[in-house]
Formats: C-alpha cells, sequence, structure tokens
C-alpha cells in the first residue's frame, strides 16, 4: 500500500497547495500533519473543495465511524474523502489500509489530516505504510 505524509510546518499557502495536489496525483492516501490551528483544515478544504468532508472530532460522527470505520468510509468516499482529526478514532487507519489495498490505482483517493501525536505517527507507520 503506498501512502504520503505531508508536513506544512514552512511551507506557504500556494506552495503547500501545489505540493498536496502533486502527491494526491501520486499516491492514494496523503496524510497532512501538524499542530493544532495552524491551517490543516483550510489547506485541505481549499485544495479539495469538491472532496466529501468529514470531521472525526465531531461526536455523531466519531460513533458512526467507531461503530464500523470501514463501511464509513467506503460509503462517503465518492470518490475521494477528507478524514480530520484521524486521531481521534484510530480504527480509521486499518480501515483505511483495507480500503486502499482493495483499490490501489485510485490515486488521491483519501487526504487524511492530524495533529502531530506520537500515537498518530505511530498509527500511521503502522498502518498506512507505503511500499514502493
Amino acid at each position: 500500500m503506498q501512502s504520503a505524509c505531508f508536513n506544512m510546518q514552512g511551507m506557504f499557502p500556494r506552495d503547500a497547495s501545489s505540493r498536496l495536489l502533486d502527491l494526491a496525483g501520486s499516491f492514494p492516501a496523503v496524510l497532512i500533519l501538524g499542530p493544532r490551528q495552524v491551517g490543516k483544515t483550510t489547506l485541505a478544504r481549499e485544495t479539495f473543495p469538491s472532496i466529501p468532508y468529514c470531521d472525526l472530532e465531531d461526536p455523531a460522527t466519531r460513533v458512526l465511524f467507531d461503530e464500523d470505520a470501514r463501511f464509513q468510509i467506503e460509503a462517503r468516499a465518492k470518490p475521494s474523502l477528507v478524514l480530520d482529526e484521524a486521531q481521534a478514532v484510530p480504527d480509521v487507519f486499518p480501515a483505511l489500509r483495507g480500503a486502499i489495498d482493495a483499490d490501489r490505482k485510485t490515486r488521491g483517493r483519501f487526504i487524511v489530516l492530524g495533529s502531530a501525536q506520537p500515537a498518530l505517527v505511530r498509527q500511521v507507520s503502522e498502518s498506512l505504510a507505503g511500499e514502493s
């Protein structure tokens, strides 16, 4: 499975958007990491305005993803999906891996946003590590 990790630190919005589009065109999933309140959500929503957006910190959305993350991902990724605050639902990472493995050819299918927390970085490295 292939994925890309994108760190916003030190980037200007136009450069970040351009880089994000390039990565999404090359990988099935792109992870945008950064501290809270630096513009990850704004960057993703402005770069991909037509892609459905899910905030996993929203209590109602979190309950749905906690119950069946894979179903929620597949039902909402038409054809792509932005998942914000992914660290809020740890089960989302194995579900993403399954969805990506089932359709390796589609690029830019998932844009995953999260705060740079040790638990999130560990989940990503265990679940979404890219293969050549």
